[in-house]
């Protein structure tokens, strides 16, 4: 290449090194930005599900809705079985400070008219003062019932009953009853007020 202008050899020689050098910055770039194919994508694991009967364990534990007290949920279906009458179990029990540790409701009688139950403070009460904390009943008006004790008013339009507990040597069950459909039903609990009775009440009335 005789007389050939030596910025033009240059010139050639550059635009051959660019075209043997691969792609234009543009395509490196785009290149670059681009997932590796080997690449795997990352995995994100599903939270796991709680283990078989978690859920029925803490609705348990609870008063399944808010309904009755944990207590008597090993009753349950003896009393539904026997009992023709619509239960009222309270929700409320009207410890005065904390729950004790155990407590127990105790059959004395269950069947298709209603019935009578106690709240111990150990399973195998038979209803002395040491261990009895309280009564929960249903049923027909018996003949001594009568219209007694203090009015109080519970929840749609019900008006209970509060009779007061006799103490001497050991106090009674303080008493408050209200009728619902022709049917007595009654919550008792060892010396305590009206108003602590009237929410145990309000309590069962709300189990419908």
């Amino acid at each position: 290449m005789t007389g050939s202008n030596p910025r033009n050899i240059l010139a050639i020689a550059l635009f051959l090194l660019a075209g043997c050098g691969g792609a234009g910055p543009e395509t490196r770039a785009a290149d670059a930005a681009a997932p590796s194919s080997s690449s795997a994508p990352s995995s994100v694991e599903a939270p796991a599900s709680p283990a078989a009967g978690a859920t029925e364990t803490v609705a348990a534990q609870a008063g399944k809705g808010g309904d009755e007290n944990p207590i008597f949920i090993p009753i349950l279906p003896r009393l539904r079985s026997e009992v023709r009458i619509p239960l009222r179990l309270p929700a409320v029990l009207g410890w005065e400070d904390e729950a004790p540790d155990s407590a127990f409701a105790i059959v004395e009688r269950a069947d298709s008219a209603g019935y009578v139950l106690m709240i111990a403070l150990a399973s195998d009460c038979d209803g002395g003062n040491w261990c009895r904390y309280g009564s929960v009943s249903g049923g027909p008006v018996d003949g001594d019932d009568g219209v007694e004790g203090t009015p109080v008013a519970l929840a749609d339009g019900v008006t209970g009953h509060f009779v007061d507990a006799t103490c001497g040597a050991v106090c009674s069950d303080s008493r408050l009853w209200w009728m619902e459909n022709g049917v007595r039903y009654a919550v008792g609990v060892k010396a305590a007020d009206a108003q602590t009775l009237a929410a145990v009440a309000r309590s069962a009335m709300g189990q419908r």
